[in-house]
């Protein structure tokens, strides 16, 4: 029975997470700044290149390995 509500709380709380992410940032139109870019090397002949970001109104992250414009 602990676990159920464990698990009860966790989706309660990611759902409040969402709603509050919602408010700050409606429509999903966040204002992405890159924070920095890590290169990862597969050994044989290439790199690709890791961009992160940030939201600059409610702090979520992002990861892609294609340049945000």
């Amino acid at each position: 029975m602990m676990f159920g509500k464990k698990k009860a709380e966790i989706v309660r709380l990611q759902y409040r997470v969402e709603e509050l992410e919602e408010r700050l940032c409606p429509y999903g139109q966040h204002d992405w700044k890159q924070v920095s870019v890590d290169y990862i090397y597969d050994g044989v002949s290439g790199c690709d290149s890791l961009y992160l970001y940030k939201c600059a109104r409610c702090g979520k992250k992002m990861r892609s390995i294609q340049p945000f414009l």
